[in-house]
Order: C-alpha cells, then sequence, then structure tokens
C-alpha cells in the first residue's frame, strides 16, 4: 500500500473521532443548558408559590385586621349607647383612629355619622317636605331638579310612571344596554348610576350631603353639617343656622324640642320624622396595611337600643 493512502486513511479516521469528539461535547453542553433551563424554571416556579403564598398570607392578616377593626367599633357603640340616646362629635366614636402600628403592619380607621346625612330612601315617604328638599338639592349640584321623579319610580314598587318627569322599565328597556328599573330601596349610593337624571358627577357631589340606608332615617340635627340643614330648612337666615351649630357645639340637643325653642322667633316647627338627636345608623371604614397587601374594608352597622350593633352589610376593597 502506498504511503500517501495509508497516511490519508489515518487522517480520515482521526478526523471521525475528532467529530464524534465534538458532538459528544456540543450533547453534554445542551444537556447541561437544559438542566440548567429545567432547575431555573423549577425555581422560579418555586418562587412565584412562595410570593403567592405571602401575598395570600399578607391579605389574609390584612383581613383579619379589618374584621377585628368592625368588632371593636361595635364594642364602642354599644358603650356609647349606655350613655343615653344623644349622639354627638364629642363621643368616643367620633374619634379617628390614626395610623397604629402591629406586628408586621399598620392599621388606621374611624366611624362616620350615617344620619348626619339624608337618606335617599326618605323618598319612600312620599311627601312635599321630602320631595321639595331632594329638588333643592339636585339644583345645587347642577343637576336637574325634576329627576327626584324619576328616583321616586326607580325605588317604589309599583310600576307606574310619576308623571311628567317619571321613569319605569318602558325607559330603560329602550338604552342602548336595556335594563329594567330596579322598583326597590337603593341599596348604595352607587345605584343612583341607573336611573334617569343622575350622572358621575352629580352623584359624586350629593354624596356631601346624602347616604343610602335600608329605611328612611331622620337627619341627626346633632351632627349635620350648616351646609345640610341650610338646605332641609331653607326659611332660615344664615345666622340662624349658625345660631344651631354653635348651640350644639356648646351642648348637644337632648330632644328636638330644644331646637325649637332656639327658633321660636322664626315659627318654625322641626318635626321629628325629619329630625332627631340621635343615630342609629353608623359607617366602620377601616384600612389595614400588612406585608405588601393593603385591603379597605367598610362595614354599615345599626344599633338598636343598647344592645350590640347588628351588622347591614360588609364589604372589602
Amino acid at each position: 500500500m502506498r504511503p500517501n493512502l495509508v497516511h490519508k486513511m489515518v487522517q480520515n479516521k482521526r478526523s471521525a473521532k475528532n467529530k464524534q469528539a465534538g458532538i459528544a461535547v456540543v450533547s453534554a453542553m445542551l444537556l447541561a443548558a437544559l438542566v440548567v433551563s429545567i432547575a431555573v424554571a423549577m425555581v422560579y416556579q418555586q418562587q412565584r408559590f412562595i410570593n403567592r403564598l405571602e401575598n395570600h398570607f399578607a391579605a389574609t392578616q390584612a383581613r383579619w385586621m379589618g374584621e377585628a377593626s368592625i368588632h371593636w367599633s361595635r364594642a364602642i357603640l354599644a358603650e356609647d349607647a349606655k350613655g343615653g340616646t344623644v349622639d354627638h362629635l364629642k363621643e368616643n366614636w367620633a374619634i379617628r383612629l390614626p395610623s397604629t402600628p402591629f406586628e408586621g403592619g399598620t392599621v388606621r380607621g374611624f366611624i362616620t355619622d350615617q344620619q348626619q346625612y339624608c337618606n335617599f330612601n326618605n323618598l319612600l315617604q312620599d311627601n312635599a317636605a321630602n320631595t321639595d328638599f331632594f329638588k333643592r338639592l339636585l339644583s345645587l349640584v347642577g343637576s336637574n331638579p325634576d329627576s327626584v321623579e324619576a328616583l321616586k319610580d326607580w325605588i317604589d314598587t309599583d310600576a307606574d310612571i310619576t308623571y311628567p318627569n317619571g321613569a319605569e322599565s318602558e325607559h330603560y328597556l329602550t338604552q342602548p344596554v336595556p335594563y329594567r328599573a330596579g322598583n326597590q330601596p337603593l341599596i348604595e349610593i352607587g345605584n343612583l348610576s341607573r336611573v334617569q337624571g343622575f350622572t358621575d358627577e352629580s352623584i359624586a357631589k350629593l354624596k356631601q350631603y346624602c347616604t343610602v340606608l335600608p329605611e328612611p332615617t331622620p337627619v341627626n340635627v346633632n351632627t349635620a353639617s350648616l351646609e345640610l340643614l341650610g338646605l332641609m330648612l331653607p326659611e332660615l337666615s344664615q345666622f340662624e343656622l349658625q345660631s344651631i351649630v354653635a348651640a350644639r357645639n356648646l351642648r348637644p340637643f337632648e330632644n328636638i324640642t330644644e331646637v325649637g325653642k332656639l327658633l321660636e322667633q322664626s315659627k318654625i316647627t322641626l318635626s321629628d320624622g325629619q329630625f332627631s338627636v340621635g343615630s342609629r345608623y353608623f359607617m366602620v371604614t377601616s384600612q389595614t396595611q400588612f406585608g405588601k397587601s393593603t385591603i379597605r374594608t367598610e362595614a354599615l352597622l345599626k344599633r338598636d337600643g343598647s344592645g350590640w350593633p347588628h351588622l347591614v352589610w360588609e364589604r372589602y376593597r
């Protein structure tokens, strides 16, 4: 065999071995990369699971603190009721809890007298005083006062239209997204967005003066704002309204008769159905931060007598 041929055969064998070795190295590198990728993916999924677990734990802890704030508020209101039926803004329940640290987070909250506002469901009592008040209020916030008639139709239980500006299901079923009239009391103030004549802008302004409670309620003259009292008693001068606020700041009114005596010269008679000196409905609002979770708790409480207040509803955000 010629030397050149032998040399060539040897080189071919060496080249084949080198190729095999190269393929083995590449295969090993690919396998190593695959193992590393799988390991990284496993670590990533494990970390996501741990993060979800931590977030769930934090949210649960924050919610528990929200629940605790509701029970704390119920205890305060129950204790307050033992002192009598008069409610005012200098009582313990009206003190706002500042941001208070606890292990792992903070909590802050406050109680709001819901009868310092006028209740939209008072329109269930179909009388001229309620209708006139809400018309004045709608005019104040820049809405059409005749929308009160549409609101009456929304919260009454019948399908009869209040003419000339009422609206029942026949009207709402013609909308681009059809729906029926509520024909029941409002559940929350946001329900107004579905009533003819009410806009998001007007609803935001109405929240300064109004609330929604499950039943008709009087306004607490000891906690209502001067502006709301002026809307409810348009016959009074600004001086007379300020006299009411000044008098209650010195000593809360014990009964409606005391307010009437203050207004004897105006010859105005206050109705027990329209005004009160105490409240039964209170809103608890708290915000809890725990870890990365922040939860806002809202709860409506109803107090009957001196017993433990009932929870009407609660929600978390």
